[in-house]
């Protein structure tokens, strides 16, 4: 009777091949990036059928947008910029079809945004997660599905989602957040809070103003300055 031997493959070859794959994907990714010159102080608007946004600040005064379109529906997210002095607005539509709208089945989307340090955001997707760093201006964020990330945002933020959790580092002006489904964490805030969850806790650290929470399931924690 004849045998069949099988054997492991080595880790080195496991490796290999996994990175090989990593670095086919990547290769056909689709990168779509603009570039735009402004002052400080001005405005971003996003606006997208769907895609995780994330924003950091940078030393200059530019506005910069990666856009990775990846997967096998990516590339038909549809892209619009425009520029008006220092408002710049980028649109991300997926074009109706036979079967109605292409909500970016098997396409994985990221907005890669550098904007200045103080400068003003008006984001919203409605199907990924929202990441801002440290912001010297306003910001309202607003996804249908979704987690909030944001750093110290020294403007007012007004932000929502359908379903995620809801983090602040810290603000330094009113904040009003809310989400249907997730936890909620507020580092110190120099203004009012109000923050709001259909399921899940509330912690709120050292707020100057009046604070009003509230949730249908779960603690919630405040600390006053």
């Amino acid at each position: 009777m004849a045998r069949i031997q099988t054997g492991r493959a080595a880790p080195g070859a496991v490796f290999a091949a996994v990175f090989s794959i990593l670095l086919t994907t990547a290769a056909n990714a689709d990168v779509v990036t603009r570039e735009f010159d402004v002052r400080s102080g001005g405005l971003l608007e996003i606006n997208t059928d769907i895609g995780k946004l994330d924003v950091r600040t940078g030393g200059t005064d530019r506005v910069t947008v990666e856009v990775v379109r990846d997967g096998e529906r990516g590339e038909l997210l549809e892209l619009t910029f425009n520029q008006d002095a220092d408002r710049v607005s980028v649109k991300g539509d997926f074009p109706r079809d036979e079967g109605g709208w292409s909500r970016g089945k098997r396409a994985k989307i990221t907005f890669n945004v550098t904007v200045p340090r103080r400068f003003n955001l008006k984001l919203a997707t409605a199907g990924g997660s929202i990441e801002v760093g440290d912001l010297d201006g306003e910001l309202r964020a607003h996804t249908s599905g979704g987690s909030l990330d944001f750093g110290q945002i020294q403007g007012k933020v007004d932000a929502q989602t359908s379903g995620g959790s809801i983090r602040l580092a810290g603000g330094g002006s009113d904040v009003e957040v809310e989400t249907s489904g997730g936890s909620i964490g507020i580092g110190p805030v120099l203004g009012t809070v109000r923050a709001h969850t259909s399921g899940g806790s509330v912690k709120i650290k050292e707020v100057s103003g009046a604070v009003r929470a509230t949730t249908s399931g779960g603690s919630i924690q405040a600390t006053m300055l």
